[in-house]
């Protein structure tokens, strides 16, 4: 395993150094003695058998139920095969352009960037390409040993692990990517101060999220509850995201991704703009009629 990877872990608990046995192919807190597997060379799991207490979202509130996330998502991995790519043509753009923005906003001098909620490894494949190490993590097994796979690298890292309880030094990582996953954990304001702690001094952490969603509900078959299309807990606007911002640091939003250019499939020519021109044509778009669907924060650690 890449050093630079071995220096940086550390026990998801209690944030203890971490000891490498190569012989039994484990990480052992230096403290507890407890010990965590590494899957393979590229896949280490450092994910507690019991999630943390957090607040519970306003729809577990509000039905007084339990949201087991680790169990849901490990599942969720396996029924659904996030690298299969999108039937429709316009989400494929969608996500593309998406992408292209967030790596928009990183310094080009990055060398180690973190990808939470990695899903199909996209932001790995881009890393890799720039030169930067990456490391591909999610609460799931399944989708960074897929990730780690598909885009096979000694500064590429797979990570089971756990974003409350993140098993990574704090005031270490360059910039951190986290792309359409706030809007599914229970507790964001936390979620997000967590991240923060993981930045070294003027580092990135870069959120996408959908813009202002109305959520959907379905009767689950099987607790006859009401459940949320794609699981997801929360909206957010420029309205309610001043308090996920940590006190002291850097931070600006911007709402991207205009609705009508999806609706009216203009994806079958804009396709082929440059990105800048892209950008140009979406920012337009949303000055003329405000539809955008995604929400990016920027949030920077100062130096």
């Amino acid at each position: 395993m890449n050093g630079l990877f071995l220096d940086l872990l550390v026990d998801p608990v209690t944030q203890d150094p971490l000891q490498f046995d190569s012989w039994q192919n484990v990480f052992i807190a230096a403290a507890s003695g407890k010990t965590y597997p590494v899957k393979d060379a590229a896949v280490t799991v450092l994910e507690p058998a019991e999630q943390p207490q957090l607040e519970a979202s306003p729809l577990h509130q509000q039905y007084q139920t339990s949201f087991h996330y680790q169990e849901h998502y490990q599942e969720d991995a396996i029924l659904f095969d996030y690298f299969a790519e999108p039937e429709s043509g316009a989400t494929l753009e969608e996500n593309r352009r998406l992408h292209q923005t967030i790596f928009s906003k990183l310094k080009p001098q990055l060398k180690l960037i973190l990808d939470v909620g990695c899903g199909n490894g996209w932001a790995a494949q881009e890393a890799l390409r720039r030169g930067w190490s990456i490391i591909s993590m999610d609460v799931s097994t399944a989708n960074p040993q897929k990730a780690t796979l598909a885009y096979p690298s000694e500064n590429h890292l797979g990570l089971v692990a756990d974003a409350f309880r993140m098993p990574i030094k704090n005031d270490a990582l360059d910039a951190i990517i986290a792309a359409e996953i706030m809007e599914h954990v229970a507790d964001p304001r936390q979620f997000v101060a967590t991240l923060y702690q993981k930045l070294r001094p003027g580092g990135q952490l870069i959120i996408t999220t959908p813009y202002n969603e109305k959520i959907e509900y379905y009767l689950c078959v099987h607790c006859n509850r009401p459940t949320p299309k794609h699981a997801h807990l929360h909206s957010f606007s420029e309205h309610n995201i001043n308090q996920l911002f940590p006190e002291g640091s850097g931070h600006r939003w911007e709402a991207i991704s205009n609705k009508y250019l999806a609706k009216l499939r203009t994806h079958v020519l804009l396709k082929y703009l440059p990105f800048t021109l892209w950008r140009s044509v979406d920012r337009l778009s949303n000055r003329l009629l405000w539809r955008p669907t995604r929400l990016l924060l920027e949030i920077t650690k100062p130096l």
